[in-house]
Parts: structure tokens; C-alpha cells; sequence
């Protein structure tokens, strides 16, 4: 019969040589060694002179899918005790949500708004964060499945950030997470699933005060607003607070499912 398909995370890629550098785990949770492999096919394929490493090309027209700089190995990565880390996903706003969200910025102080704009490549929701160990974090998977369309709803009653609340069920999402700690209370996540397009960012930048003031004026608008549009899930991750969201920085960065 056909081999099971792998569970993989892309660690590195030379555009040049159009090599591609990944770990394969099995269901096991056995994990490869990464290695160079040489991409000819456009799909996932396991390579006849690398029995444990798996590849993978994108698709004729997703160039932007994008692939992080790592380490060969996340062993390089091993750290000891435990780190905080947040499992999210990356979403990409219909055209009703990014009008939506353009609005806001044109009710925004110009310098209020280029120092508290979340950048729009890191939006996203979070599922959960956790305390885990290096191999706690190895564990964790993502099973296969549609990843949601967040209906934007309108924005969570916070004073710290401008953030886009959503009615989205989270229940089968979190049922997909396997390997966590920790168990995620489904109701709370959903009373509190959230996506910040604005955050204070501390002390620095504009006064406190007028940040304040330009937030309030943003969630203003929405009371005149009949749609907020929705946001596709595009991507599962797994990394650090604070790590990039790319997984440039080299810290500790797994992603978990992609569509």
C-alpha cells in the first residue's frame, strides 16, 4: 500500500542550488537527521538516497511560501528547564477585513499608527501558551485538517491593544492539537479569540495617553461599520514569545501544519 505520508518542518533553503534542508517525524515521533536534498519533484516525495529525509517544492505560483533560515538540527536549539512558547495561527484577511482595517488606520494618528501597527505579516490568533521543554515542544503536532475562517466580529472590550474579536468555534482546531501539556479550555478560547492589529508597545514612541486616545477614536469607528470581514487560517506555528514570527532569529520555531 502507500507509505504514510510524513509529518515534516522545512528548516532551510538554498534558492540557488534549489535545495531544501527538512526534518521528517513519523507518527512514532521518531525523528531524521536533516540533510540537503535536491528538489524535482512538486510535491512531497521521500528521496531514494536519503531514505529519512523527505522534501518538498512549492507549488507553481506560491512563492511566497516562506521558509526560515535554522540550524540543521533543532538539537542545536536544546535548551535546558523550560521556555514560554505559543502555538498560533497565521491568517491572511479577506478583502472586507483589510478595507476594514485600513479604515482604522485612516482614523489613526499618523505616528501613533506607525509606532503601534502589528505588522500585518505576524497577524494571527493564539491557541495557547505554555511553559515546555525541548522535547515537550518536539512533540507537539498539528493533525491534518481545514484550518478556520475567522469571522471578525468587531473588537475586544481591551484598553492595552486594538485587537479583532471573532466568534469562530475553536472546538475542532484545538482536538487537532496533539502532544500538548497543558488542556485548552475551548470555552475561554473562544471568548477570548483575538487578533491585534494595534498594541501599546510600552513607554516608548508616542505618549502613553495619546496612544490611548487614538485606540479609543479606532474602536469608535467600528459602531458605524456593517462588516468586518473574515480572516483564512493559513498556518499552524509553534515558537518562542518573543521569537520571530518567520522563525528568522534562530530561535526554537516549528511549523506545525501549513494549507
Amino acid at each position: 500500500g502507500t507509505p504514510p505520508r510524513p509529518i515534516f518542518n522545512l528548516l532551510y533553503t538554498n534558492a540557488t542550488t534549489d535545495q531544501m534542508r527538512c526534518m521528517q517525524s513519523w507518527k512514532t515521533g521518531i525523528t531524521a537527521t536533516a540533510a540537503f536534498v535536491t528538489c524535482t519533484k512538486s510535491f512531497l516525495f521521500k528521496n531514494p538516497s536519503f531514505p529519512n529525509i523527505c522534501s518538498m517544492m512549492s507549488l507553481p505560483g506560491q512563492n511566497s511560501f516562506q521558509i526560515p533560515p535554522a540550524p540543521a538540527s533543532r538539537e542545536n536549539l536544546r535548551f535546558p528547564m523550560t521556555k514560554k512558547f505559543c502555538v498560533i495561527i497565521m491568517v491572511n484577511p479577506d478583502i472586507a477585513c483589510q478595507e476594514f482595517i485600513q479604515s482604522c488606520s485612516e482614523v489613526c494618528a499618523k505616528n501613533v499608527h506607525n509606532h503601534c501597527l502589528q505588522d500585518p505579516e505576524t497577524w494571527h490568533f493564539t491557541l495557547c501558551v505554555d511553559d515546555l521543554s525541548f522535547d515537550d515542544a518536539e512533540a507537539i503536532e498539528y493533525l491534518p485538517g481545514p484550518l478556520p475562517n475567522f469571522h471578525i466580529t468587531g473588537f475586544m472590550d481591551w484598553n492595552h491593544v486594538v485587537a479583532l474579536k471573532s466568534g469562530t468555534d475553536m472546538s475542532d482546531v484545538v482536538s487537532r492539537l496533539q502532544g500538548l501539556s497543558m488542556k485548552i479550555d475551548v470555552n475561554d478560547l473562544n471568548q477570548n479569540l483575538h487578533m491585534t492589529i494595534y498594541k501599546l508597545r510600552g513607554k516608548s514612541g508616542p505618549p502613553y495617553n495619546m496612544k490611548q486616545i487614538e485606540f479609543k477614536r479606532i474602536k469608535e469607528m467600528a459602531e458605524k461599520v456593517d462588516s468586518f470581514g473574515t480572516a483564512k487560517g493559513t498556518r499552524v506555528i509553534l515558537k518562542e514569545i518573543g521569537g520571530c514570527y518567520s522563525g528568522s532569529d534562530g530561535r526554537f520555531y516549528r511549523i506545525l501544519y501549513d494549507e
